[in-house]
């Protein structure tokens, strides 16, 4: 495992106010097809392992005024952004490619059974196989999440024995998803066994547009789920395969009250959860698109947002 973290902290102090940036920045790379049984199935076949990348940064920018000896107040931003992918360590990203008997070729890579299809593994003891030491890759993956948020929050001593203190936060997402299971299948059922027998002609209708999604992505084909990424990899960001923007607010206030040796905090916190996910219109009789033998993603509906209203009361003193 490769993996390297940058992290930063910067203040800026001019009293009464105060910025500070914090940032952070790391990527990460491990093969994946060391543990059973992979790792014995793999034995001869290891320069192929595949590759888990991952990049993930970080950034929270926070303001804070004091207003007064007894009052101050904090505003902050944040952004992150994540991306994930599982590849070929010949191929990478370009995952068309990894059953490409052409393409494996010019690599090195022979034996090749098919246009598409990879050399037969080497069979050992019943229902136990070797992978051929050129057999090519058949799955990928990847996916992505951006998020930008914002907060706010104020405390103030209103009294000396009372404090209080209020804010809010507000998280807006963006994610993305793609996992190819059977490459092969899916090179196959669009360009044929020869590879050069395409099922789609170059210029298409929107007719034959949805048809290719939908069947390429059928288990029986290339097995791909996706979203935010259509069934190429390309990125989507409307129609039904756009990406999840998903929203999460919530908002408080809390009271600090001492008496005597008693400490009392009561309050309130609201949370809104809006995951914007599809659902049926008529879940006991969902639209049924027959011919590509689907339910008619065009027909659902978006999720009513979650709600919830949470009171909070907790007190403490010394037993002795």
């Amino acid at each position: 495992r490769d993996a390297y973290t940058v992290q930063g902290t910067l203040v800026y102090d001019f009293h009464p106010y105060k910025l500070r940036f914090t940032g952070s920045y790391e990527w990460s790379k491990l093969p994946i097809d060391g543990s059973w049984p992979s790792a014995l199935q793999g034995y001869f076949n290891q320069k192929r392992d595949r590759l888990d990348e991952t990049m993930t940064g970080f950034g929270n920018l926070r303001f804070t005024h004091i207003a007064s000896t007894t009052t101050f107040y904090e505003i902050g931003l944040s952004y992150q952004n994540r991306y994930f992918h599982r590849y070929d360590p010949d191929f990478k990203d370009d995952w068309t490619k990894y059953v490409d008997s052409a393409a494996n070729l010019a690599k090195g890579y022979t034996g090749f059974r098919g246009y598409f299809e990879g050399p037969s593994a080497y069979s050992t003891i019943r229902s136990f196989t070797f992978d051929n030491e050129n057999a090519p890759n058949n799955t990928y993956s990847k996916n992505a999440q951006i998020s930008t948020g914002i907060t706010a929050d104020i405390t103030s001593q209103i009294l000396k024995k009372w404090e209080m203190k209020a804010g809010g936060r507000l998280d807006l997402w963006k994610t993305r998803n793609l996992t190819v299971g059977d490459i092969s299948s899916a090179m196959i059922f669009l360009y044929g066994k020869d590879g050069h027998t395409p099922r789609y002609p170059a210029v298409m209708n929107d007719s034959l547009e949805m048809d290719r999604r939908i069947r390429v992505a059928k288990n029986e084909n290339g097995t791909i789920n996706h979203y935010g990424y259509d069934v190429d990899g390309e990125k989507v960001d409307d129609g039904v395969d756009a990406a999840r923007k998903p929203l999460f607010a919530s908002a408080y206030f809390q009271n600090k009250l001492e008496y005597s040796d008693l400490i009392l905090n009561f309050g309130l916190r609201y949370e809104y959860m809006n995951t914007k996910n599809k659902t049926f219109n008529n879940p006991s009789n969902p639209d049924f698109n027959a011919d590509l033998d689907i339910i008619d993603e065009t027909k659902l509906k978006e999720v009513a947002p979650f709600e919830l209203v949470l009171p909070r009361i907790s007190f403490s003193f010394p037993v002795t």
